[in-house]
């Protein structure tokens, strides 16, 4: 201030001093706050990362821990820190499901899996780290303990098995006796009690489907889903369940393009019922279509199956669960498309296990294929059956 009152100056001189120290402060008062706030999330983070059960780690190109942190770390008897420097690849070697996701992610994809570890089941999803160039640097991961969670799926799905077990006899016994009474009522001339008995057989008959659906889905879970395996010619089961399937709607016409036929070695019943399964789909999901186009082609190693339909069509961000467990894709309403969202979840597994794959490529409102294909040699070879 002194510097001020000796020399002579100018107002706008004084007022541009001043302006500089203010500015200069207020900076100052910033970069305060600034670092404020970094501390004070850095502490927010530290909280979480000690108190939520999560385990949160990285790796560097190489596959060396840069960071493992994380409440979840204490169900491994593994302190914070300790991994940083060892290689993954190392410290779980002995555990091949758990460094295959780590590889994929290394070459650049977004991976999630459970494993086991020490007794208890872990979530984890891998990230990858890219630099400018957009090559990957490393991987980034967040496991979660799902060990209970885990537990209550297999409670469900023991109490699925009994229950579908258990409904299973009554269902056929009544499935009989509806039956017998049609037959009874037709050769006594009364068409009209054997017209609601036949409508009665034909709700059972769902019924029975769906049961065996939940049988199939526990057997899965389980890995006690058995396959009988014999060879059979694959359009003579395609126009089997083709014409089966035509005679439950009168809406539909499903259209046949099948190429040569060939002899495969698979289960004939488990294939039967992937076809069968789509075919329902692609009935239920077009109401206010009437084509289904059935399509095979053969390739050098393999028999692809396409069923198409003209419906609803499934969005792109659906199209990532459609193979999930319960999971139902929904029109207008929900009760237009009933059904436990177990066909496809199904499906797929019996494929999968037949060393083949299954897919969909759909767009809203113009329709949906579904393809599988299958090996042409023994579909049995390399199956734990």
């Amino acid at each position: 201030a002194d510097d001020y009152l000796v020399k002579p100056f100018s107002a706008r001189e004084l007022l541009a001093r001043i302006g500089s120290h203010l500015e200069m402060a207020q900076l100052r008062a910033e970069q305060v706050h600034a670092r404020k706030r970094i501390e004070e999330s850095e502490e927010r983070l530290r909280t979480i990362i000690n108190n939520v059960p999560l385990v949160f780690w990285s790796l560097d190109a190489q596959g060396i821990y840069t960071l493992s942190e994380g409440k979840g770390l204490e169900a491994l008897g593994i302190q914070p820190g300790e991994l940083v420097g060892k290689s993954q690849f190392e410290v779980y070697k002995d555990l091949p499901a758990l460094l295959e996701p780590v590889r994929q992610a290394l070459q650049g994809e977004t991976v999630t899996c459970a494993v086991e570890l020490q007794g208890r089941w872990f979530e984890t999803t891998y990230s990858p780290i890219r630099d400018e160039q957009e090559n990957v640097t490393g991987i980034v991961a967040i496991s979660m303990d799902i060990t209970e969670r885990r537990q209550l799926e297999q409670l469900k799905d023991e109490f699925l098995g009994v229950a579908s077990h258990e409904l299973k006899t009554p269902v056929t016994s009544i499935k009989g006796y509806t039956q017998l009474l049609e037959r009874r009522f037709r050769n006594d001339g009364d068409e009209r009690s054997a017209a609601l008995l036949q409508k009665m057989n034909v709700q059972l008959q769902k019924l029975t489907l769906l049961i065996e659906d939940l049988l199939d889905v526990t057997r899965i879970e389980s890995g006690k889903l058995l396959f009988r395996y014999s060879s059979f010619d694959y359009n003579e089961l395609m126009n089997e369940i083709v014409e089966e399937t035509q005679r439950t709607t009168t809406k539909h016409t499903i259209i046949r393009k099948l190429s040569s036929t060939v002899t495969l070695s698979a289960d004939r019943d488990r294939i039967g019922q992937v076809l069968s399964n789509l075919l329902t789909n692609a009935i239920k999901y077009s109401p206010r279509s009437e084509t289904i186009i059935v399509k095979t082609v053969c390739t050098d190693d393999a028999i692809i199956t396409s069923v198409r339909d003209f419906g609803i069509g499934i969005s792109p961000e659906k199209q990532q669960h459609i193979f999930e467990r319960f999971y139902r894709v929904e029109g207008e309403t929900r009760a237009t498309y009933p059904g436990l969202g177990l066909g496809l979840y199904i499906s797929a597994e019996f494929v999968k296990r037949h060393n083949g794959s299954i897919w969909v490529e759909s767009e809203e409102g113009k329709g949906t294929t579904f393809s599988f294909s299958l090996p042409l040699e023994d579909a049995s070879k390399g199956v734990d059956n």
